[in-house]
Formats: structure tokens, sequence, C-alpha cells
């Protein structure tokens, strides 16, 4: 029979967690449960990813339970105000150190961060004679923590975090958008 791959999608938003549950068999991806739950502000507020993690970890359980036990793999999509997308143009470079190097000095040029709290993760988008467009995309550490802890919780899996630009992303990387800079 069909290989049927269960996977628990959790999109992470300021102040709410949908749940949904996919399974997804060759070239088709079924919809088995979807729900919004809020987030209590308490939670929200408090800073604290342990209890932040544990109150979204009960919600994603409570929407589990009742279903097969074989829902162990997760795939977090989050949008929130604290990860940063900029597009940047910086001379073109030989050594890869040396592009990370200027990417770090022009993000810090326009946007007073501590680095060291993020995962920086970029892509050229084009590349001129002497200059390239490059898409920067920096995680908060904090994030991933906070996946990695509701898997824990979970006793799951985390396959994929995707950042509210990956459509973006997307779209960049099939060429759909033209003269982007």
């Amino acid at each position: 029979g069909d290989i049927i791959k269960k996977l628990v999608n959790v999109e992470i938003n300021q102040d709410y967690i949908k749940t949904t549950l996919l399974r997804k068999s060759k070239n088709e991806i079924y919809i088995y449960k979807s729900s919004i739950t809020n987030i209590p502000k308490q939670y929200i507020e408090k800073n604290d990813i342990d209890l932040y993690s544990k109150k979204i970890s009960e919600i994603i359980k409570s929407e589990v339970q009742g279903v097969e036990k074989s829902y162990k793999d997760i795939v977090y999509n989050v949008q929130d105000n604290k990860t940063i997308i900029r597009n940047i143009e910086i001379l073109n470079v030989k050594r890869k150190k040396d592009m990370v190097r200027m990417i770090e000095l022009e993000i810090t040029r326009y946007i007073p961060i501590d680095l060291n709290e993020y995962v920086m993760k970029y892509k050229e988008i084009k590349s001129y004679k002497d200059k390239s467009n490059i898409q920067v995309i920096l995680i908060p550490k904090s994030t991933i923590e906070l996946c990695k802890q509701i898997s824990k919780n979970l006793k799951s899996k985390a396959r994929t975090l995707n950042v509210n630009c990956d459509i973006l992303q997307k779209l960049l990387s099939l060429d759909l958008i033209e003269n982007f800079s």
C-alpha cells in the first residue's frame, strides 16, 4: 500500500497557534484536522521560553489527543516581529568567510542588533560584475530554542522551521518575480 506520512504543522504567530494535522501520501496532502488557539497574554509577555514552550506543547497535545499516536514529525512556521529579513547589496568576494563578514557589517550598519542572538541565513539573489544582491534572514536563537523545546516536550522530531518570508524566497528561487532588488 501507500506509505502515509503524518505531520503536525505548527504555525506560531504573535498571539496564536495554528495546529494542522496533515497526512501525505505520494503527491497528495490531506488536512485531517486544523484549529487556531489564542495564546494567553501572560505566556507571551513573560519572555520565559520554558513556560511558553510548555503552553504551546499543551495546545498541540490537546489537538493530537484522541488521534493515532503516529504524529511524531513537526513542521514549524514562525511569523513574528523578531525575525529580520533584508535585501542588501555587497561587493563580490571570493571566500564565503569574507561574504559573511560583509553581510554582518551591512546588516549592523542599519539595524542596531546583537548578531550573536541570531542565526543568519542568506541567499545570493543576483550577481553582477562587482556586486551581489543578497537576501538575509536573521532568526532569533530564542525562536529556534522554542521549537526545539516544543519538540522535546512532545517527544517529536522537528522537520523544518519556515519563517514568514519563505514564500517570497520560493518565488525568487523560481524566478517568478522579476527586477527584484
